[in-house]
């Protein structure tokens, strides 16, 4: 038969002899589970893998008796994967076929195999949890006997916040979204990223730092670090309790 392996659905072609050239009077089954015929002549039958196919021979039934694969057919599962959320972050797989830094991506796997899903937030996101068919915040694993969809969601840091609720994981991406006037207030903390870049000309804002938290009424009380340097290129840019490292 070819192709060896496939997912629910590939048409798999038997190679042999004394087939019916009549559909229904051909029994195909992957290792035991019943699979439709979609064409047949005396030496060659057109399958489709089955739903819920496990890995084993390929066993034809005709009123000429029943005859078996020498090797076994491998059916593949397919495991989707959808970043979702506020933030941003990956997902890889092990073994290899999944590597997911945006939407949707999805990778095909062999029967039965252990399959580990690893998250990693982006500077600023934070890893909220899986959903669909991994749940929790630990290890997402799973075994390849269907097809699996998970959601891997992240969300923004509130590191640094614009206005009342506009919040940002990072300097840099505050940077990029202040307004003329604005005010960037950013948490007691040393932030996530480095060397971020002021370049907004014609904007004129203030950056300031040291907030133990975003509770009203806001309070002033420490600083907070930046990592690396702090580059203003174009535009004017305020700083005040900052400590650039």
């Amino acid at each position: 038969f070819s192709p060896a392996s496939g997912v629910v659905g590939t048409a798999i072609t038997l190679f042999g002899s004394n087939f019916s050239p009549f559909l229904a009077e051909n029994i195909v089954t992957f290792n035991g589970t019943p699979a439709t015929v979609l064409s047949a002549t005396d030496s060659f039958l057109t399958v489709e893998v089955p739903p819920q196919a496990t890995t084993g021979t390929i066993s034809v039934t005709t009123s000429g008796g029943q005859s078996a694969s020498v090797v076994s057919f491998i059916p593949r599962y397919t495991t989707s994967v959808t970043l979702a959320g506020t933030g941003a972050g990956s997902v890889n797989s092990v073994p290899v076929g999944i590597a997911c830094t945006v939407g949707t991506c999805s990778g095909e796997f062999d029967y039965n195999t252990a399959l580990e899903l690893i998250q990693s937030a982006s500077s600023g996101s934070q890893f909220d949890g899986w959903s669909g068919d991994c749940t929790g915040t630990g290890p997402c694993t799973l075994s390849t006997t269907a097809d699996w969809t998970v959601s891997a969601v992240f969300s923004i840091q509130p590191n640094v916040r614009i206005g009342a609720l506009t919040y940002f994981g990072t300097a840099q991406a505050a940077f990029d979204a202040v307004q003329n006037g604005e005010v960037i207030l950013a948490r007691a903390m040393i932030l996530p990223g480095s060397d971020p870049v002021y370049d907004r000309p014609g904007v004129s804002s203030t950056f300031a730092g040291g907030y133990a938290d975003f509770t009203e009424p806001l309070t002033q009380s420490d600083y907070t670090t930046i990592v690396g340097s702090l580059t203003i290129n174009r535009g004017e840019l305020v700083v005040d309790q900052v400590i650039v490292n």
